[in-house]
């Protein structure tokens, strides 16, 4: 909200919504002018008692006022349902009735807390406090998101609590409800930070919420982008096989840049016009990352890290550089593989979609378990819904892989020739007609059913335990060769790469 400012009389006395008597008195002496063309005619005097906000407001000198009975006309930012029962909650009467039965109520809810904030009305935090407890028992996940954004702590320890008690019986972790909660996705998962969640889930996931301030909304520190090599200006008057530098790049955030004509075309190849300032849709920190690199004073390699190569990557995508895409496509590839968590929320944030699904299929190498427990600083300035788009793909793949060893057990292939069980049945155990070295090997396969893309061929232990079991059974001996072991092991893992690779990756994107 900008405060008073004049609205034409048309704009100002015609309401796209029927206004509540309450807020349509003659003796108002200011109009609330919502973002959907609703004016609501108020008391100053009721709003600055209830808003030190609107109390300083409305002591400054006012500029113009609108034609409508010289009332100061204040502009706002929310919706005239928000702004209602804004005012419902200030004014004498029934406060405002909030349901909790859809995802869009759920977002009104958020407006409101976020809107009461705002405009520093007492009243209507406390009023929505009171809301947000109230439902913290039937909806911990949305409350606890609602309650972090907003820098709720104690309202986000109740969901915190909530949730863990939904999880556990009287054994501790129920593993069932666990993973509905892993699984439990709400909109206002987007608007927390991927921290935040990580140690939600990661304390429900101990079983025990630690005490005090330990539960922390926010983490201890937000990374920041360690390539701050260039931070001034970046002109390329300096490189004479460039010409003169006579054209202007504008960033986004209005910063201009002198570049050369080999320059300014390489963003504007086909210009219709003979200008020579070109407005960009990319900001002056990517622009800076930019310049040098086709100006080649820089190369990609001197670009350390995926934060740097990813903002110049989507660019150089944006505006068809093609032989700049393909360096920089090529540094991602050598950076991202030594953190691809940290890669893969990178290339969310911005947008790169390939990148993204590189890094996710990497950790596809992580189980469930170990992919939890990461944790990366730049983690606090990346959506929670990118997060846990991660880790449902990383379950659905898992889920794929253990559907090929639930299979495998229930029909085991015919087409491999791979003696199964033991002739004479001198090494199967009493609950499998298995052999001993096939009943270890599914045994090891479902220790592993949460690491979606083991390579079970390049297991070399677990090929010499196979050939070990088979050789020391006299009757398997005469039957198995280590070739039939590797012949199974090599199937088993071309299946469940087949099996992973089904598994649409459209899910880590929203």
């Amino acid at each position: 909200m900008a405060g008073p400012a004049s609205v034409s009389s048309h704009s100002a006395t015609r309401s796209s919504k029927p206004v509540p008597t309450l807020f349509n008195r003659p003796d108002a002496d200011a109009i609330l002018y919502s973002s959907d063309k609703t004016h609501f005619r108020v008391h100053r005097q009721i709003l600055s008692v209830a808003s030190p906000f609107f109390e300083t407001m409305f002591s400054l000198p006012q500029s113009t006022p609108s034609s409508v009975g010289n009332l100061p006309v204040v502009p706002m930012e929310e919706d005239a349902r928000t702004v209602e029962d804004l005012l419902r909650i200030c004014y004498p009467g029934r406060d405002p009735q909030l349901k909790t039965c859809t995802a869009s109520e759920w977002q009104h809810i958020g407006g409101m807390v976020r809107a009461a904030q705002k405009y520093d009305l007492a009243a209507a935090v406390e009023f929505m406090e009171a809301t947000l407890t109230a439902n913290a028992d039937s909806f911990p996940l949305i409350v606890y998101c609602i309650a972090c954004t907003h820098d709720m702590e104690v309202i986000a320890k109740h969901a915190a609590r909530s949730l863990l008690a939904c999880v556990k019986d009287g054994h501790g972790l129920n593993m069932e409800r666990w993973s509905a909660l892993e699984t439990l996705y709400v909109p206002q998962l987007e608007d927390i930070s991927a921290g935040c969640y990580h140690r939600l889930m990661q304390a429900i996931r101990g079983g025990k919420l630690p005490d005090g301030s330990r539960v922390r909304l926010h983490g201890a520190t937000k990374e920041t982008n360690t390539n701050s090599r260039r931070t001034s200006v970046c002109t390329l008057d300096r490189c004479p096989d460039n010409g003169p530098t006579e054209f202007t790049l504008r960033a986004a955030d209005g910063i201009d840049y002198k570049v050369s004509k080999k320059t300014f075309l390489s963003f504007r190849p086909h210009a219709a016009d003979t200008s020579t300032t070109l407005s960009l849709s990319i900001r002056s920190s990517v622009l800076q990352l930019l310049l040098p690199l086709l100006d080649a004073s820089t190369t990609t390699e001197e670009l350390h890290d995926c934060k740097s190569v990813a903002p110049a990557l989507r660019a150089a995508a944006k505006y068809k550089m093609d032989k700049l895409h393909a360096a920089l496509k090529k540094r991602w590839l050598e950076l991202f593989a030594g953190d691809p968590l940290r890669s893969y929320l990178i290339a969310s944030v911005y947008g790169l979609e390939d990148e993204a699904v590189g890094s996710a299929k990497l950790l596809l190498f992580r189980t469930m378990l170990e992919l939890r427990a990461l944790y990366v600083p730049i983690m606090e300035s990346v959506s929670a819904g990118s997060y846990f788009r991660l880790l449902r793909y990383h379950k659905k793949c898992a889920d794929a892989a253990d559907g090929v060893r639930k299979a495998w057990l229930k029909a085991f292939p015919q087409g491999l020739k791979v003696p199964q069980t033991c002739p004479q049945r001198r090494c199967s155990r009493e609950y499998s007609k298995r052999s001993r070295w096939m009943d270890i090997c599914f045994t090891r396969l479902y220790a592993m059913r949460d690491c979606p893309r083991q390579d079970v061929a390049e297991d070399r232990a677990l090929l010499g335990e196979l050939c070990f079991q088979a050789g020391n059974c006299a009757s398997c001996a005469e039957r198995v060769s280590n070739t039939n072991v590797m012949k199974f092991l090599a199937a088993y893992s071309k299946a469940n790469k087949e099996a992973i690779s089904k598994v649409g990756t459209s899910m880590l994107f929203k």
